[in-house]
């Protein structure tokens, strides 16, 4: 390829740099930036046309001396013989390709955002540029051949000597964070690179440093660690995420409800990592975040540990750094929705039972009668009596049931006095349902008010006893054996306890009951399904 194709290639690369600064001219809200960007923008043109009317390289070096001269003007002071005999090498022969990308990268340099610094061994600065002039303060006439220790805070003139010690060996400084100081004594926070610079003959000749300002990003960090401490103190789980992507922030709460720890956590997608379940699929939740800025609801989650937890939660789009996140809060209610969701049973529950009472309650007024008014008070007192005492015994048992031994136990407390040994009482804990337990109760105060007027405890030397096991198919017996009573004939109709006894166990219980009207006493036998 001829000189002039080569020169003509780079006139179009030369018009979209600078198009390219001309568009970061007018997105710049810094008139400083601005205005260099303007400027780069220039010279680009300016060499594009020189590319365009020299068809000689030695035309061109000659109508591009003016560039060359202010590219050069930064380094008047302390600049390197080899580097500018490297620079002339190139022109001599005729390299445009090298010294196109030597303008290039050049240009570069002069335009970074960064502050961009050279400095020989002895640290004396040998080139400056425009992000240096504007993090630091000093003009490039001010701080080229001035040593670099004018930017560092007398406290940390120790790390020059440490840095200095690793460039000399050719090794790099990666993004150490430090303090440095302007030229009107403010100090700023920065992430310093700082790479050796090698001769002609790969010696390390000096040092090029590459300074950015982290004073805003360190105050961002430094707010973001104290609102995270603030949200340590909460006892609520609170984390952010984005939206489509993991975890980013995970608070000591979170820690403790679902024992997962933040480094365990971090980058994870929250809704997979705790199962998320919600009343909506999670992609409306995320949706209704981003059109209304913030969801508020109950979730269900699953710990570490596997312990499944409701939460009430609120989640809130937040931007932070540019970035949008989502704020999620969320506080444990889970014993809170099984207190609600036991005394919604047991309201439920407390219906049912009254409602049965007084099923129960009309039934035995039905059956029951006598031969005088009081008579038949007496009665019907005495079994809703029995009614009450059972239903004791569910408050006890949170109106799970009662337990059989306990319920026999109670009906036949007014016939075990102290130090008789009227009553005899075995079998396995049982527990029975409500409504069995309902129709037992009114079932042994009927055996037990019978014998008391006729049957064995109506004589001082009687005895009754009160057995149940469960049969080979899994039912439930119970027996009532009555003995030294007197003696016991079969009656001539069935009486009122027979009557409320099989309707209470047939009806009630849904079980079968069998009478037997044996001379030496009463036996009573109860099946009951369980």
């Amino acid at each position: 390829m001829t000189v002039l194709e080569k020169l003509s290639e780079k006139v179009q690369a030369c018009l979209d740099r600078a198009f390219e600064a001309e568009r970061k001219a007018w997105e710049s809200a810094d008139p400083a930036l601005k205005a260099d960007f303007l400027e780069m923008e220039k010279r680009w043109l300016a060499l594009a046309q020189s590319y365009q009317f020299t068809e000689r390289l030695t035309d061109f070096t000659a109508l591009n001396a003016e560039w060359r001269q202010g590219f050069h003007e930064r380094r008047r002071v302390g600049a390197r013989q080899d580097d500018e005999a490297r620079l002339q090498k190139i022109i001599q022969e005729g390299n445009v390709e090298a010294l196109f990308e030597r303008m290039w990268l050049s240009s570069i340099v002069e335009f970074s955002d960064d502050a961009i610094i050279s400095k020989n061994l002895d640290g004396t600065i040998t080139s400056w540029n425009k992000g240096a002039e504007r993090l630091f303060g000093y003009l490039a006439e001010e701080a080229i051949g001035m040593p670099v220790t004018i930017l560092i805070p007398p406290d940390r003139l120790y790390e020059e000597d440490a840095i200095l010690k690793l460039i000399r060996r050719g090794d790099r400084v990666e993004h150490y964070e430090t303090i440095r100081q302007r030229k009107d004594g403010r100090r700023v926070d920065i992430s310093l690179t700082v790479s050796p610079i090698r001769g002609a003959e790969g010696k390390v000749v000096g040092a090029s440093k590459v300074a950015r300002d982290i004073t805003e990003r360190k105050q961002e960090r430094e707010l973001l660690r104290r609102q995270a401490d603030l949200l340590d103190q909460s006892h609520d789980a609170i984390f952010t995420w984005k939206i489509g992507g993991g975890i980013a922030y995970w608070s000591k709460g979170a820690e403790r409800l679902y024992n997962y720890t933040a480094e365990e956590v971090i980058g994870r997608s929250s809704h997979e990592l705790l199962r998320t379940r919600s009343p909506v699929p999670m992609q409306e939740i995320e949706r209704e975040i981003a059109r209304e800025g913030s969801w508020y609801g109950e979730l269900a989650h699953t710990t570490r540990d596997g312990r499944s937890v409701v939460v009430e939660s609120r989640l809130v789009r937040v931007k932070y750094s540019g970035e949008t996140y989502t704020l999620e809060t969320n506080r444990d209610i889970t014993e809170r929705k099984a207190h609600e969701q036991y005394v919604h049973l047991l309201t439920r529950e407390a219906e049912h039972r009254a409602k049965n009472l007084l099923a129960n309650v009309g039934a035995m007024v039905q059956l029951s009668q006598a031969d005088t008014p009081d008579g038949l008070k007496e009665v019907i007192a005495g079994r809703i009596a029995a009614l009450g005492s059972v239903h004791s015994l569910f408050a006890q048992s949170r109106w799970t049931g009662a337990d059989l031994a306990s319920l026999v136990r109670q009906e036949l407390s007014p016939y075990s006095r102290k130090g008789e040994m009227r009553t005899h009482i075995d079998g396995p804990a049982v527990m029975l349902k409500p409504d069995v337990a309902q129709a037992i109760a009114v079932a042994l105060h009927e055996l037990a008010t019978n014998a008391a007027k006729y049957g064995s405890l109506s004589v001082g030397e009687g005895q009754v006893r009160v057995e149940w096991l469960h049969s080979a198919n899994g039912q439930l017996v119970l027996r009532w054996t009555e003995a030294g009573g007197p003696p016991v004939d079969p009656p001539t109709r069935r009486g009122f306890g027979t009557n409320v006894i099989e309707s209470m166990i047939r009806g009630g219980a849904k079980g079968e009951v069998q009478l037997d009207w044996r001379v030496e006493g009463l036996a009573c036998e109860i099946i009951l399904p369980m």
